[in-house]
C-alpha cells in the first residue's frame, strides 16, 4: 500500500485536509477502480457512492467480463479527479483529487435474484441519487433494480487526497496590468 505523503508543488499543490476529504466524498459519483486482473491489471469507471464510512458501486448480477476477477477481500484502489472548470478562463485553477486503497466486498446474495439485504438495498438506493437516476430509487422500482444488481462495498484502508493548483493562463506582465486594454 502506498503511504507516502502527498507532495507539495511551488504553485501550492498539496495534500487535503480531512474536512477537504470529507467535502470532497459528499460530491462522488464516478470513480475508477483498478485491481489484480491475472497477469494484467485492470481498471473500471464505476458509479460509486460513499456512506457508512465505505464506498459502493453496483454492476450485473450476471457473471461479466469484470466480475471474473472480483473475489471477497480484493485489495483495489479507486480514483476519484474533480477537474478544474475554468481551465483557460481563469490564470490560477485547481482540482482535486482522491485516492482511496481498499479491500472489495460482495453484499448481496449473488443467487437471490428477487431479495436484496438491507445494506444492500440502501447502496443502491443511494447510488441511484448520486448517479443521477434517482427514479431507480423509488419504492415501487428499487426491489426490482436490486434483484438485477450485484452490489459491492470497498472498505477503505488508506485514503489520500491532493489538490493541485496550477496555472492555465500566461502571467500578464506589470506593464499590461497597469494598462488597460
Amino acid at each position: 500500500m502506498f503511504t507516502e505523503p502527498v507532495r507539495k508543488t511551488p504553485n501550492g499543490s498539496r495534500s487535503m485536509t480531512q474536512e477537504e476529504i470529507d467535502r470532497f466524498l459528499k460530491t462522488i459519483c464516478y470513480g475508477t477502480m483498478s485491481y489484480s486482473a491475472g497477469d494484467w491489471p485492470d481498471s473500471r469507471v464505476l458509479n460509486f457512492t460513499y456512506r457508512n464510512g465505505a464506498f459502493y458501486f453496483h454492476a450485473s448480477k450476471a457473471r461479466g467480463e469484470k466480475l471474473q476477477h472480483w473475489s471477497d477481500n480484493l485489495p483495489v484502489c479507486i480514483s476519484f479527479y474533480a477537474p478544474s472548470p475554468d481551465v483557460g478562463k481563469l490564470r490560477l485553477c485547481q482540482h482535486e483529487s482522491l485516492l482511496v486503497y481498499g479491500r472489495l466486498h460482495r453484499v448481496d446474495d449473488p443467487g437471490d435474484w428477487k431479495g436484496c439485504p438491507e445494506e444492500a438495498y440502501h447502496a443502491l438506493e443511494s447510488l441511484s441519487f448520486s448517479g443521477g437516476t434517482p427514479h431507480k430509487a423509488l419504492p415501487e422500482r428499487l426491489p426490482k433494480f436490486c434483484g438485477g444488481c450485484g452490489v459491492y462495498r470497498v472498505d477503505p484502508e488508506y485514503i489520500a487526497g491532493k489538490l493541485t493548483i496550477f496555472t492555465s493562463l500566461p502571467e500578464d506582465s506589470y506593464l499590461e496590468t497597469i494598462i488597460k486594454r
